[in-house]
């Protein structure tokens, strides 16, 4: 059986073998097709962005939102990927994936920020970019099944700062609270990058 833990909903994920015959576990529900697991966990993603909310005024920056690729999610956060079969550690990868995903998504809609551009690295804590091509990464560098934990810094200077995702909120809310911290510790990193550039924080009405 594999066993590992949504970050931002901290939802059980299981995919479990029995004979010849493997069954699939989000949210407490049991599915008999991988892909059918998989549709309900993006359906139960998707409905939790309704909680978030957008920002009155979008802070003018652009913002790097960098996951771990599938590659690194199955070997830094399946608990026995190794020993799985090929579909069971691929079903809890993509899951996890998607959730990653999502919270860039949920920063997205929040309209928090001018721009959000979500993509996926080998190794997102040494991921870099050009500084004119964007203001700050934020990451989530999954270091092994027990050490994971989302970041931002700035792409001139400052950070990281870790953001932590709160357990102990209403699940629903999370990605909500989630999302106002991002948007406060860029502000907080703001300052720094700010001096370096000669420039101050805008935000876009």
């Amino acid at each position: 059986m594999l066993l590992i833990r949504n970050l931002g909903a901290a939802l059980v994920l299981a995919a479990l073998i029995l004979g010849c015959v493997t069954t699939y576990k989000y949210d407490g529900q049991t599915y008999g097709d991988m892909n059918a697991a998989i549709q309900a966990a993006k359906n139960d993603l998707s409905s939790q962005l309704i909680y978030i909310e957008k920002s009155p005024s979008a802070l003018d920056r652009r913002v790097a939102f960098v996951i771990p690729d599938r590659q690194r999610t199955r070997e830094r956060g399946v608990v026995g990927a190794d020993s799985a079969s090929l579909e069971a550690a691929k079903y809890v990868t993509e899951v996890l994936y998607i959730s990653y995903q999502d919270m860039g998504e949920s920063l997205r809609v929040s309209e928090a920020f001018r721009s959000v551009s979500i993509m996926d690295s080998t190794d997102p804590a040494s991921f870099s970019v050009e500084s004119g091509d964007y203001d700050f990464i934020v990451y989530l560098d999954l270091v092994d099944q027990e050490t994971a934990q989302w970041y931002i810094k700035g792409t001139v200077s400052g950070g990281p700062l870790s953001l932590p995702v709160d357990l102990g909120v209403e699940r629903r809310f999370r990605k909500r609270d989630w999302v106002k911290l991002v948007r406060a510790k860029a502000e907080e990193l703001d300052s720094t990058e700010a001096s370096q550039r000669g420039t101050s924080i805008q935000s876009v009405q």
